[in-house]
């Protein structure tokens, strides 16, 4: 019979098939495991491995893989002059990490590791700089653009103007209610923003 060809798959059943058809089966002596000989010298670990690549083949990851290992726990954005604490080796943004001490957490935002009075007990990860400034050449651009795009996913979509009509009176009613409750403009701030206060603010 002949010998099932491999590179196009071979399941436990095709397996099976081809074993109940072998003549004469041989245990395979150069393996670890009781299997049957298909090819000699050869065991299945040996016919279905696939060669490793060069030291010097390019890896190729999309950056959407890394973003949670880029992201700030308390900013929830891309670390900016990213420090570790050395007890727990998490890292953080260095303005980030210095606002928590500030505001008088002396533990780890991620694991509550107890940060050391010194500033010996944090380092900064200038290689971890380097590979941010690689994978996100343009980091103002694209959280710019994530910004952007947790904004629209965060806002109600209204329905159009003819599927709600309004009356006259109600109008006037809304445009009286509006005048009523104006208040004094603010500074805006990014939903990354909104999202690190409020990690803050739950912490205290």
């Amino acid at each position: 019979m002949a010998v099932p060809n491999v590179h196009n798959g071979f399941t436990r059943v095709e397996y099976d098939q081809h074993v109940r058809h072998l003549v004469h089966r041989r245990i395979n002596p150069h393996s670890l495991y009781d299997e049957v000989t298909l090819i000699d010298e050869l065991t299945l670990y040996d016919m279905f491995r696939q060669p490793r690549p060069l030291a010097t083949t390019p890896l190729t990851v999309p950056p959407t893989l890394l973003q949670s290992e880029m992201q700030c726990p308390v900013c929830l954005g891309i670390v900016r002059n990213a420090t570790v604490i050395k007890s727990c080796l998490h890292r953080f943004c260095d303005k980030c990490l210095n606002e928590c001490l500030r505001s008088g957490i002396k533990e780890c935002p991620s694991c509550r590791a107890v940060i050391g009075p010194k500033r010996s007990s944090l380092r900064r990860d200038e290689t971890f700089d380097k590979l941010v400034a690689t994978i996100y050449p343009d980091l103002e651009r694209y959280e710019a653009a994530e910004d952007e795009r947790i904004a629209s996913a965060n806002t109600p979509k209204r329905l159009h103007h003819d599927d709600n009509p309004m009356s006259p009176s109600g109008k006037r009613a809304k445009a009286t209610a509006q005048v009523g409750s104006a208040e004094p403009t603010t500074r805006r701030t990014s939903p990354r923003e909104r999202c690190r206060l409020a990690n803050l603010s739950t912490r205290d």
